[in-house]
């Protein structure tokens, strides 16, 4: 729906609405007119002001440069908040940061996605998880895919976040990160292996479309080699192979093993 939200009739109507209705899930995205920040900015704060102990999932498809701070109030006051979801955001470091804050406090966030925000650098990465998500105690699914801007620095980024959290099992979804394997060395494609499929509820490894290489599949199998929680294995959209072809490999198994 489309408010005008400088009318204060409207915002209070809004608010009580939302109050009233014990409202659980909330989606904003940009239609043929994107939301401004503005905009953007006041409807977060109904969110957090009038669902802070019923709202559990929010998504958001938008430009949160200059909301970060908004969007972190939300994740603040939303006690029952279990699942975020960022689709094709624009973001900044700034607000990245501001996220963080958010973080910090909540308690109970199961899921987090961010998927598609084609500006999250290395540096952006390490912000969010290490000062930021690393610090849920409940994080249970991280789901981050389709950020090209992601390099080889993040397998650094990624194996510290699995190495902080430890007992927390987290399920870690990094497929169609396309330059996430490029130029990787073996000791950085070894040790995250090894951090990752340390989990023991990782049974699906899904890294299509992550510039794989020889390197990177051969320190992959070392690592499966002492597993015995793995059931399922796409490395498709890759390239690796002597004659330096896309190769598919999709490994299924009913035992307790690949």
């Amino acid at each position: 729906c489309i408010f005008n939200l400088c009318d204060a009739r409207t915002v209070t109507a809004l608010t009580e609405f939302l109050s009233i209705h014990d409202i659980k899930s909330i989606e904003f995205w940009d239609g043929e007119v994107p939301i401004e920040p503005s905009s953007l900015r006041v409807l977060l704060y109904i969110v957090s002001a009038a669902t802070a102990s019923s709202l559990e999932r929010l998504k958001i498809e938008a430009n949160l440069i200059g909301v970060g701070s908004s969007l972190a109030d939300v994740i603040l006051e939303c006690s029952s908040l279990l699942h975020l979801e960022l689709i094709g955001c624009t973001l900044d470091l700034e607000a990245v940061h501001d996220l963080t804050n958010g973080f910090h406090v909540n308690s109970r966030l199961d899921r987090v996605l961010l998927e598609s925000c084609c500006d999250v650098t290395d540096e952006m990465l390490s912000v969010l998880l290490l000062q930021g998500l690393a610090k849920c105690p409940k994080l249970a699914h991280l789901h981050l895919s389709g950020n090209d801007l992601l390099t080889c620095k993040s397998l650094d980024v990624f194996t510290l976040f699995l190495r902080q959290c430890p007992d927390s099992q987290i399920q870690l979804s990094i497929y169609t990160n396309r330059h996430l394997f490029l130029d990787c060395s073996t000791d950085q494609a070894r040790q995250f292996f090894q951090a990752y499929l340390k989990n023991d509820k990782n049974k699906d490894l899904f890294l299509c479309q992550t510039g794989m290489d020889n390197t990177a599949v051969t320190c992959l199998f070392q690592a499966l080699e002492e597993n015995q929680t793995v059931e399922r294995l796409d490395v498709r959209y890759n390239s690796f192979g002597d004659d330096d072809s896309t190769s598919t490999i999709i490994i299924n198994s009913d035992d307790d093993s690949l």
